[in-house]
This record gives C-alpha cells, sequence and structure tokens, in this order.
C-alpha cells in the first residue's frame, strides 16, 4: 500500500527492553471516502523496524508505503514500513481529510474467494465485483495472516469473451485506490485503476482485463451474468466506444 497517513501520537517501542534498533508501532489514520459523502478516519497501526531516532512523530504527516494487513475479526489493520519507505509531508490539517479520503493506494496479487456481475445500466453495462484473499506477515505474532478485500471494476470490466476464465480460486494482480469500508462486511472497498491479470486454478495461460482500458464496455441484450459461480449461455456481440 501507498497512502499519505497522519500520526496521532510518538510511535512505541514493542519490546521496551530493546535498545538500538527494533520494531516501533504508531497509530496513525487511513482516510475514506464516507458512505453518505465527506470523509471518515479509519484507524491503522503503522509497524516499522527502525532506529528510535527515525520512528513516527505526534502530529506529523507521512506518505507511507509497505505491505497492508486487515484482521477481519477484530477490525484491526495495519501498514509495515522501513525509515527508507517512508517521508515527511506538510499539509494544512484544517484539510487534513478532504485531500486525503480515498486517496491510499493497493496492490498486490489476491486469491478469488467470490465474484459477481451487476448490470449497472445500459450506457456502462455489466461491472464486475471481486471478492479477493490476501495474506501478510505479522511480525508481532510472527504469523501468516489471510484478509479479504472488495474490488470494484467498473469501467474496467473484462470484455465477456474473458468471463469464464474468471473463477473461483484465481490469482488475480490489482490495483486500486482503497475508497472506503463496508460498514456490514467490515472490508476495505478498493475501486480498481490500472490493469488486472488473472491466472486460472486449472489452465495454464494468463488473462488479461485491459483489453478496453481506454473505453467503456458494454454488453448487448441476451447475455446472462454469472451468478453464484455457475455460467448460462451467452450470446450477443461485445461493444467497446471510447469514453
Amino acid at each position: 500500500m501507498t497512502a499519505i497517513l497522519h500520526n496521532i501520537d510518538d510511535a512505541n517501542r514493542v519490546n521496551p527492553n530493546n535498545l538500538g534498533t527494533g520494531w516501533h508501532l504508531s497509530n496513525t489514520n487511513l482516510a475514506l471516502k464516507g458512505p453518505f459523502g465527506g470523509h471518515v478516519f479509519e484507524p491503522l497501526t503503522a509497524i516499522a523496524y527502525v532506529r528510535p531516532a527515525d520512528k513516527l512523530q505526534r502530529a506529523k504527516t507521512y506518505c507511507i508505503v509497505g505491505p497492508f494487513g486487515h484482521n477481519h475479526n477484530s477490525g484491526e489493520s495495519a501498514i509495515k514500513h522501513s525509515h527508507n519507505s517512508k517521508t515527511d509531508v506538510v499539509i494544512n490539517p484544517q484539510d487534513l481529510g478532504d485531500l486525503l479520503a480515498g486517496k491510499a493506494v493497493v496492490n498486490g496479487v489476491g486469491k478469488i474467494v467470490d465474484f459477481y456481475f451487476e448490470d449497472v445500466d445500459k450506457i456502462t453495462g455489466w461491472e464486475l465485483t471481486v471478492n479477493a484473499k490476501h495474506n501478510w506477515f505479522d511480525p508481532r505474532t510472527e504469523e501468516i495472516k489471510e484478509f479479504i478485500m472488495t474490488y470494484q471494476f467498473g469501467l474496467f470490466t473484462p470484455m465477456s469473451f474473458y468471463w469464464p476464465q474468471i473463477a473461483v480460486g484465481a490469482r488475480m494482480l490489482l490495483h486500486g485506490y482503497v475508497i472506503r469500508k463496508d460498514i456490514v462486511s467490515g472490508r476495505f472497498i478498493v475501486k480498481l485503476y490500472l490493469a488486472i491479470t488473472s491466472v486460472h486454478p486449472q489452465f495454464n495461460y494468463i488473462i488479461s482485463t485491459n483489453q478496453c482500458i481506454y473505453g467503456i464496455y458494454g454488453i448487448e441484450e441476451g447475455y446472462n451474468a454469472k451468478q453464484g459461480g455457475h455460467w448460462e449461455p451467452l450470446t450477443g456481440v461485445d461493444r467497446c466506444g471510447d469514453m
């Protein structure tokens, strides 16, 4: 993840008995878009293996790059970084939320847990939503943990030719903006931004889903969406127009 985060307090050493370089934790806020407009702040723990002089300081804002993890059960989220993957940022505190909401970028390989298509309107046609599982290593417990994020493809939904190749268990390279957190599932929602690739769990080839990255995907009448993991026969012709 790449995100601009406002740090609330000075980072604390995980093991106070250690001296020199070690793991430090600090409380930051991830700015997201609110469900009814505006912005909301989501607590995000920053974890860094740094010297005491390089730890995050209270009331400062940083651009941080590092692995992101989310505990679905506790609701806790964390980002790991180092001295070289953080940069000080100067922002007017009064404008902080509105400027940063929905600007955090996340990218990584995820395993499809489930997915569905929605017929949004006649202009954009079908839009794909994918729930993908990720894992990350938590240095505090020395465990590999799993979590799920929701990816909304929108206009970057692949053409229907590739739909049968999207399957539960397939691995996808995902890149987009973290826009909000679902109040029901507790999952972070990502708006797709760049090219996606996927490897089908049963076939040895790569699927590119940005065939019309600068166009609008639409489906003629006669197509049936994939629902609940089952495909129905498809008929019709794809169309792809300029934006």
